[in-house]
């Protein structure tokens, strides 16, 4: 019996994130941005975009898009460099987002 109440499996995804640094964050050294590979456990892409933004956050800066979404698949990890599969390995549902290199661009 399917019930409501039973939380479907989390799984890991693959996107690419655009940030902003908020005012005072001087993490990209004046950077005006930057894009990120992501690792997530979650549920959905909707869930996927949700924790991205909240990591983001946390470490202030905005969130400005989320593309390529994806579940990480077998084939998706062969053309997934070494050090960014180690990150999927530290995951957990308490710390599930995981960035990998910042790469980061002038207006």
């Amino acid at each position: 019996m399917n019930t409501p109440s039973k939380q479907r499996k989390k799984r890991l995804w693959i996107a690419v994130a655009q940030l902003k640094p908020k005012a005072g964050n001087d993490m990209l050294g004046g950077a005006a941005g930057a894009f990120v590979p992501v690792l997530v456990l979650a549920e959905s892409a909707r869930e996927v975009i949700s924790r991205i933004k909240a990591k983001a956050t946390a470490y202030d800066f905005t969130l400005c898009g989320v593309q390529d979404i994806a579940p990480l698949t077998r084939s998706c990890r062969q053309r997934i460099s070494p050090g960014l599969l180690k990150l999927a390995s530290k995951l957990t549902l308490d710390d599930p987002v995981a960035f990998g290199t910042f790469h980061s661009y002038e207006e």
